[in-house]
């Protein structure tokens, strides 16, 4: 009796033992897993487009009627408010987008500096199997 016999003859004993649902369970938590990750990543990245299409239109005016519906496409016809072409209006398409970018760097300086950058090298770090704490967590 080899030692690999006896590796598979103990696996076997082990499978016969979990039960059915156990066995099931083991083979698709992967799969259960990727798909977890897909769609929180596109619900993600569908919020990010939205709040990024919301807080833009904001440099070229707003809605009157409906002050919520901030996208020129969205709001009712007649009700979109543009800033002009005056010096104001620049100013205000100049001062709201330095301050997303300022409030941006704020938050990233404030609450997650490991976010900072692309994080593709930190993700190729990852993968080649280092440790590289608060990258991958929840707050950044």
């Amino acid at each position: 009796v080899s030692l690999q016999d006896e590796e598979h003859s103990h696996h076997e004993a082990e499978l016969l033992q979990r039960g059915i649902c156990s066995q099931y369970w083991w083979a698709v938590q992967g799969w259960i897993l990727a798909i977890g990750v897909g769609v929180c990543s596109s619900l993600s990245g569908i919020l990010i487009e939205v709040g990024v299409a919301h807080l833009s239109s904001i440099r070229f005016g707003y809605c009157n009627s409906q002050p919520w519906m901030t996208p020129l496409r969205h709001c009712p016809e007649g009700h979109w408010v543009f800033w002009g072409n005056t010096f104001p209006a620049f100013l205000a398409f100049v001062g709201i987008g330095t301050a997303m970018a300022a409030l941006s760097a704020l938050l990233v300086h404030l609450f997650a500096p490991a976010a900072s950058g692309s994080g593709i090298p930190e993700v190729k770090t990852i993968l080649n199997g280092f440790v590289m704490p608060d990258v991958v967590s929840l707050r950044t």
